[in-house]
């Protein structure tokens, strides 16, 4: 499970797995901390580096701008998709994830001219701006949910986004983000 919310709950013992190899073995907390600090490590796909996520679809780009961000501030995004055959990416959705792996939210890239296809020789580019990203500062995993030709997969792990706590709005220092929840939202007291 990618869900350490839930694992914590359910479990008392825990294997961590790292590309399908055993990278820990134990008591359920040690383990998830062991899994959270190993997976901080992972800010993007980036320049140089790329995943095949099928025998033809390859992602060679996948990150976020900037990293680390402030709570409430524009984040911008690019992914760039290669396939060695022609194909149509019929849906396309980054999914974003607590650190303890609870969904947060999903961004459905999905706009007017989709399918957008893919022809076997140049990559596709999909850039875009996130307004404001109102979340409690910490570490939060992105991933792709993607259907392209036989592909129809969540992909999960992919990057990682660390925010920042943004400028405070009052004398009162605001409670630790353990107690938060993981959205900042922007109120005000009539």
């Amino acid at each position: 499970s990618h869900n350490m919310g839930a694992v914590q709950t359910l479990c008392t013992k825990a294997v961590h797995l790292d590309g399908g190899r055993v990278a820990g073995c134990g008591a359920v907390n040690e383990q998830v901390e062991h899994y959270l600090n190993y997976d901080k490590s992972r800010q993007g796909i980036g320049a140089g580096v790329a995943r095949w996520l099928g025998p033809n679809l390859q992602l060679r780009r996948f990150d976020f701008m900037p990293n680390p961000v402030e709570s409430g501030e524009e984040e911008g995004f690019a992914i760039e998709l290669f396939s060695k055959i022609p194909a149509t990416i019929d849906s396309i959705a980054i999914l974003v994830y607590s650190s303890l792996g609870v969904r947060i939210s999903v961004l459905d890239l999905r706009q007017p001219g989709f399918p957008s296809r893919l022809d076997g020789v140049n990559p596709v580019t999909v850039r875009g701006r996130i307004r404001s990203l109102p979340l409690v500062e910490g570490e939060y995993n992105v991933g792709l949910y993607i259907v392209c030709g036989e592909i129809r997969q969540n992909f999960l792990d992919l990057a990682n986004i660390t925010v920042k706590a943004g400028i405070s709005k009052g004398d009162v220092a605001p409670y630790p983000p353990s107690v938060r929840g993981v959205l900042e939202l922007d109120f005000s007291i009539l």
